[in-house]
């Protein structure tokens, strides 16, 4: 199951919707990587590897495509999504035990001949780099399906008619303008 989601073409939608269930597919795979490296043996360890490359170009190719946004009226929802992503960013974060990591004497750390794209120079500086990537990217995309769950000061009842705002500009205070001048910007 977790090869097949790691496959292109995927099998997962782009949507915003679909974030949560794919950062937490992507999430389990790596924890099963991280579970199956201890005390494998060398050849199955290459397999660990190969799944564990997998899942991060995976995840990595999440971000091959336009951002979306929907509209849906649940910010339960995209705060659940959000969640998701985040935990996936949590376990990126904080995972000591990362393959090549803690495991000691890994083949791992040293060059050698990958099994499908041939010889790598610094095969773990190279996952690192990606992780590293990675991690920014999901944390930027937790922001932002946060941020479509709660927007930033977004009240539609709030909303000031475009010619009563225009007839009230000069009685306005210093404090009200920048408020004002948003509101005016969101209803040209």
């Amino acid at each position: 199951m977790l090869q097949g989601t790691t496959k292109i073409p995927w099998k997962f939608s782009h949507h915003p919707a679909a974030a949560g269930t794919f950062f937490t597919v992507m999430l389990l795979g790596l924890k099963f990587c991280t579970c199956q490296y201890e005390g494998s043996l060398q050849n199955v360890r290459l397999g660990i590897q190969l799944l564990e490359d997998g899942i991060y170009r995976a995840a990595l190719g999440w971000f091959a495509y336009e951002p979306e946004w929907f509209e849906h009226d649940h910010g339960n929802f995209a705060r659940i999504e959000a969640q998701s992503v985040n935990s996936f960013v949590h376990y990126l974060q904080n995972d000591p035990k990362a393959l090549g990591g803690e495991y000691g004497g890994s083949f791992l750390d040293m060059d050698h001949c990958h099994p499908v794209w041939g010889p790598m120079e610094n095969y773990a500086a190279c996952r690192d780099k990606r992780k590293q990537l990675l991690l920014m990217l999901c944390q930027h995309e937790a922001d932002r399906l946060e941020v479509w769950a709660q927007p930033v000061n977004y009240k539609p009842h709030d909303r000031v008619p475009l010619k009563d705002m225009k007839a009230d500009w000069k009685t306005m205070t210093y404090q009200e303008l920048p408020l004002a001048k948003a509101r005016l910007h969101e209803l040209e």
